[in-house]
């Protein structure tokens, strides 16, 4: 999350659940994106940065 696409902080992490795995997080700031990890850490892929309630 962020103030826009270019500057987004980690604000939270879940555990894998099966193919498509549900987030829930608390954030002000106006942009989110999530990101998939694989167990060792490594990058799988990144969602567009989108802005909240739009």
């Amino acid at each position: 999350a962020g103030p826009g696409p270019e500057g987004l902080e980690p604000v939270g992490s879940v555990p894998r659940k099966g193919l498509e795995t549900a987030i829930s997080f608390t954030t002000e700031e106006p942009h989110v994106a999530a990101r998939a990890k694989d167990r060792s850490g490594r990058v799988l892929g990144t969602s567009k940065a989108v802005k909240r309630g739009s």
